[in-house]
């Protein structure tokens, strides 16, 4: 199987000053995902119900962990299409810090990926 670069999503500048790429379907489908849980509904005219909405001034509770974790469910089966979801997890570590482990699998194949995703880091953003 050949591996084909294409532009990462979002665009972002690489290293040396150009355009940074992706050369995997894995990386493919982990910057879907970032880029489902950085955009705020609206912000695409032609999608408006695409992206996570803004938890940033959410109280951290169980039952914060149980709608961001449905949401992002949610948005990974109507806009990741090449990616299936076994699990999402939300733990609320010290300090408040939040952050999402990822489970999922290609939709072509293959096994199972992890990643963590801090949501704090959204919370320094804002």
């Amino acid at each position: 199987m050949t591996q084909v670069s294409t532009l990462s999503f979002p665009f972002r500048v690489a290293a040396g000053g150009t355009l940074a790429v992706v050369r995997s379907a894995e990386e493919r489908a982990r910057d879907a995902i970032i880029d489902l849980i950085e955009t705020r509904p609206g912000e695409r005219v032609m999608m408006p119900e695409y992206g996570m909405r803004d938890y940033a001034f959410a109280a951290v509770t169980a039952g914060f962990a149980r709608r961001f974790a449905l949401n992002l469910r949610q948005q990974i089966e109507d806009y990741a299409p090449h990616v299936e979801l076994i699990d999402v997890q939300v733990v609320v570590g010290d300090g408040n810090r939040v952050e999402a482990s990822i489970r999922y699998r290609l939709s072509a194949g293959g096994g199972a990926r992890d990643f963590v995703y801090p949501l704090w880091r959204l919370r320094q953003a804002s």
